[in-house]
């Protein structure tokens, strides 16, 4: 398989937020492989567009890692912004891993459930996977976002990378995974907090190789694509865990 897409859902707040995104994952245009607690099984077995993986929050690597944690962001939004909602965030490279253990694919592809939120319309979602059906490079992971490089701060948002669209070659799945991981275990020791995927992301680009591309929260979020196909001109140099 040449490309699969991944995602989750979890409750994580006491509202109706969760049932929204139910309703946007069935207007994606692909398939997506989406990890749910067992809880919701109906739900997720009524979506034709979905392959469920179930798996509790709390069996998950970066849970245990996180979930100890006793310090927030200073700047961020209090409803929003929970010790839930950062765990979520920063198990997007363990799904990955977890996706690439069950099932070949050269390419994996994180896409928010949500995503449709900050599009102009269905047609751009469309689009930018048909252009993912392309030859695409194998040797680093692309990943758009907001800001040039710069030092970051665990206390408020860093949008070096924009978090809800990243591609992930098959060789570099478990890279992701482990230094993300380490990462973040490394900030709950040093900080004792929990911060966001994104802070987590930009303080280890320079151990993995990425393909940055300029974008936003919009549309632009996958204007870079066609500079990720095998005959761009970035090259980069293999890194390996150490």
């Amino acid at each position: 398989m040449a490309v699969i897409y991944v995602t989750s859902i979890y409750k994580i707040y006491d509202n109706d937020y969760t049932d929204t995104l139910w309703e946007r994952v069935r207007t994606l245009p692909v398939s997506v492989h989406l990890f749910c607690d067992p809880q919701d099984a109906e739900k997720a077995e009524a979506l034709p567009n979905v392959t469920p993986i179930y798996k509790p929050l709390y069996t998950f690597a970066t849970y245990n890692t996180l979930v100890k944690t006793s310090q927030l962001p200073r700047i961020r939004n209090p409803e929003k912004d929970t010790k839930l909602y950062m765990i979520l965030m920063n198990m997007k490279p363990e799904c990955l891993e977890l996706a690439r253990l069950k099932t070949y694919a050269n390419h994996y592809v994180w896409i928010d459930a949500g995503i449709g939120k900050i599009l102009s319309s269905p047609s751009v979602l469309e689009a930018a996977c048909k252009r993912l059906t392309a030859p695409l490079r194998d040797d680093a992971l692309f990943i758009p976002g907001c800001w040039f490089q710069q030092p970051v701060d665990h206390d408020r948002i860093h949008w070096r990378f924009c978090g809800g669209f990243c591609i992930v070659p098959h060789d570099y799945v478990l890279q992701f995974f482990i230094r993300s991981l380490r990462a973040c275990a490394q900030i709950a020791e040093e900080e004792d907090k929990a911060v966001w995927e994104v802070n987590v992301w930009a303080s280890i680009e320079h151990l993995l190789p990425i393909q940055w591309a300029p974008g936003d929260h919009t549309d632009a979020i996958f204007r870079g694509i066609d500079n990720y196909v095998e005959n761009s001109s970035f090259s980069t140099t293999l890194r390996l865990i150490t």
